[in-house]
């Protein structure tokens, strides 16, 4: 098999994540360190693929994940968008507010993980992993453990796969987008890691997917060259009106000139008015 898919695909990181708990599991636990017991401490509240008629552009392809003390968002981010950071934090304050039933207290909101998983460069630093919290500017004190945002950076992975980080092994097996790279997973002895190529495997056989992403790349594919047709019209349309406006506002300059010499020269108004028609 040569044509494999990819995590770093939306669609293939969702099915990915929401269709098999135990896979889910082993990665929360991996990259945010925490100690989820069971599958059955996950509910992934939002499991299914939308429908292809959704806008692709609009539908968000992430991973909302419910366990016993926190609430997940997981999401993969292919394309750097100017307000990327703004998105995380109107998402997190989402999941966050939404875990709170009516009438109960404030001290049954949960912990809540964003994690973002960019194939681009967001920082300016070597880590490929970056975790931010609530502390106070001067002291560094923890205002509260309830924000958790981690970001993770692809690009900037070492290409030498280290068997004994479990968390970059994790960041390396979503970045693969080939069966060599795949294999060099498979040898190694992490078998969360291994289940998850074989997955992958199976998911690149899977026809009805393989539609579906061809389905939404094009989706995407004809709103960016629409956008992207709108916006040369935009700025030809701006050209042209700039233009006009510019020989407008010169014939009105050569005017106002023309009026202020003949009045130096001593006519009257009715004489400048016959003149300018006649000119």
């Amino acid at each position: 098999m040569n044509d494999v898919i990819s995590a770093k695909n939306d669609v293939v990181f969702k099915v990915l994540f929401s269709r098999n708990k135990e896979l889910l599991r082993e990665f929360l636990n991996d990259v945010l360190n925490i100690s989820i017991e069971s599958v059955n401490d996950i509910d992934v509240l939002n499991p299914e693929l939308p429908p292809k008629s959704i806008d692709g552009k609009f539908s968000r392809l992430d991973v909302n994940v419910r366990t016993l003390g926190e609430n997940v968002n997981i999401e993969m981010q292919v394309e750097n968008e100017t307000d990327f950071k703004e998105r995380i934090l109107f998402y997190w304050s989402k999941m966050y507010a939404d875990g709170l039933k009516k009438g109960h207290p404030y001290s049954e909101l949960k912990k809540s993980y964003s994690i973002s998983i960019l194939d681009f460069k967001m920082f300016d630093c070597k880590s490929y992993h970056s975790s931010f919290s609530i502390r106070e500017d001067n002291r560094n004190e923890q205002f509260s453990d309830k924000l958790s945002l981690h970001i993770f950076e692809l690009k900037k992975l070492e290409e030498k796969l280290n068997p004994n980080d479990r968390r970059q092994l994790w960041m390396q097996f979503i970045k693969a987008d080939s069966k060599e790279e795949f294999d060099m997973l498979m040898n190694t002895n992490n078998q969360a890691i291994k289940s998850g190529v074989q997955t992958i495997y199976e998911l690149s056989e899977d026809e009805k997917l393989r539609e579906y992403i061809r389905q939404r790349e094009k989706t995407i594919r004809d709103y960016d060259s629409s956008m992207a047709n709108a916006l040369a019209r935009g700025r030809a349309e701006g050209r042209a009106e700039g233009e006009a406006k510019g020989r407008v506002e010169g014939e009105i300059k050569r005017e106002s000139e023309i009026v202020a010499n003949l009045r130096k020269m001593g006519m009257t108004e009715e004489q400048i008015k016959s003149a300018l028609k006649t000119n």
